[in-house]
């Protein structure tokens, strides 16, 4: 797939698609961080990472306009129901 498609796809400009995948790319990094951390020091962190990771999944994958996003987190659930 192609980058023009995605952005179709998705109904996003470069630029705004851009800063998103910058932007969340570096929360992600430091839910990494955090998550390493909070292995060795149980106290630390303990709500950090998850609280990136439903925050990030709530601005932007759920009701996502992308069908292959709802087609993969409907899938993700069935597995998950089961």
């Amino acid at each position: 797939m192609n980058k023009h498609q995605h952005l179709r796809d998705s109904n996003e400009t470069y630029g705004s698609h851009s800063i998103w995948a910058v932007t969340s790319g570096f929360q992600l990094i430091w839910a990494g961080l955090m998550s390493l951390v909070h292995a060795v020091y149980p106290g630390w962190f303990s709500f950090g990472a998850a609280k990136i990771v439903i925050d990030l999944y709530y601005k932007r994958l759920h009701n996502h306009t992308n069908k292959n996003y709802q087609d993969y987190i409907q899938q993700v659930k069935d597995q998950n129901h089961q």
